[in-house]
This record gives C-alpha cells, structure tokens and sequence, in this order.
C-alpha cells in the first residue's frame, strides 16, 4: 500500500500481486459545505497508467 496525506485531501494505491486485484482510492474535503468525498475502484491493466497520471496531476495541482 502507498498512501500520500495531504491537509484536504489523502490518496493511496493498493498493489495486490495479482494486478487486477489491485486499487486505488482519494478522500478529498470540500470544505465549503463540510462534506468528505471518497472514491476508489479497482485499477484495469489497460487503463493503469493513466488514471496513475490523473492522480499524479491531481495531486501537483492541489498542494
């Protein structure tokens, strides 16, 4: 598991040693209205690489 903290929002792989077993999951904070949003899906082999770019991106944007 890798798993990075941030103030509003914390985002972590889950690497399983069968790939299509694996995940990954953001908890994010909107502070405005209170409320914890949370999203995780398992990773597809086809679609890893980018959605691990999305994340990466997500995160330099946001802190």
């Amino acid at each position: 598991m890798l798993e990075w903290n941030f103030q509003d929002f914390r985002i972590g792989f889950l690497l399983e040693p069968d790939k299509t077993e694996s995940s990954y999951y953001i908890v994010s904070q909107d502070k405005s209205i209170s409320l914890f949003v949370a999203d995780s899906q398992k990773l597809d082999t086809n679609t890893m690489g980018s959605i691990v770019e999305i994340i990466v991106k997500y995160v330099l944007e946001n802190t």
